[in-house]
Formats: C-alpha cells, structure tokens, sequence
C-alpha cells in the first residue's frame, strides 16, 4: 500500500471513527464499513474470552452475520422513531424493512425489549400492522420467541 493510499485509508477510518463518537452510526457499522476497506483482513471475535478457541470471521463470512435474523420475527428499537415489531426482510447497516410490522407505544408486564422478546406483556398499546416499513436507524433487533411472537400477534390493535 503507497503512501497516498494509507492517508486515504486514515481519512476513511477517521470519519467513521468520529461518527461513531457522534453516536450517528453504530460499532457494527464501524467493522462493516473497516471489512469494506480491507478485504484481506480478518477479525477475532471473542478474543477475551479464554474458554472459546478464537473464531476468525472474514469478508465473505459478514453477510451471513448481517442477515442472521432475516425472515424472523423481531423487535426494532430505533433512534427517534420507538419501537417496532415485524419480520424482518431487509437490513443496511442501520437500515431495516420489516413486514407486518406494528409499533409498541407502551407496555405492561416486562421491564425491557429483551424480556418483550423471550416472554412478550401482560398489556401493552400497539399501532395497527402495517404491511411494510423501511426503518432508518435502528439501534438493536432482537429475535422474538415463539412465546412472544403469539403474545404480541393476539393483542389488539389500540384505540384512544
């Protein structure tokens, strides 16, 4: 790599760096976009941890961890637009679609979304199902169990 090309490379991963910091884009992102720009490069997940032998996970491996929940039922927590559950179809860095998706506008009986997903509410006020909805920054999808997915699917639709 000549010189021109390592500052190129130094601008790039001082941007994501700083949007990172900025809280606009997540880690994730900022390993995806760090894959994009070095494809030889490999990535050690779980290095701390002593027990699991190191799993080394290249660029052709990344969409499969990208994709791992798609065609599932979810929950999407988003930066400003709340909560969404759906299945998902589609996700882009932080860019989702879901289908038949309804938006949580409150709840009873869990104290957070991962509680929601394993065992879903005792109450909760849903928005209607919708048959599509492009999300543009969510912040974590959490793979709905079998359990949750019944719960959250039987409540009806909320009406002020």
């Amino acid at each position: 790599m000549d010189k021109d090309e390592l500052a190129a490379k130094n601008d790039v991963m001082t941007k994501l760096l700083f949007l990172m910091l900025s809280k606009e884009i997540s880690a994730d992102i900022f390993k995806e976009e760090s894959k994009k720009e070095s494809k030889e490069d490999t990535y050690n997940y779980d290095e701390d941890d002593e027990d699991d032998e190191d799993v080394q996970t290249t660029t052709q491996n990344c969409s499969y961890l990208k994709s791992k929940l798609i065609g599932k039922y979810v929950i999407v927590r988003t930066y400003s637009a709340g909560v969404h559950y759906g299945i998902l179809k589609e996700k882009q860095g932080t860019e989702v679609v879901l289908e038949n998706s309804r938006r949580i506008w409150s709840w009873k009986g869990a104290f957070t979304l991962s509680e929601i997903a394993m065992n879903g509410v005792s109450e909760a006020r849903l928005s209607n199902q919708i048959p599509y909805i492009e999300i543009t920054q969510s912040i974590e999808i959490i793979p709905l169990s079998e359990k949750a997915k019944i719960n959250l699917n039987t409540i009806k639709d909320y009406k002020p």
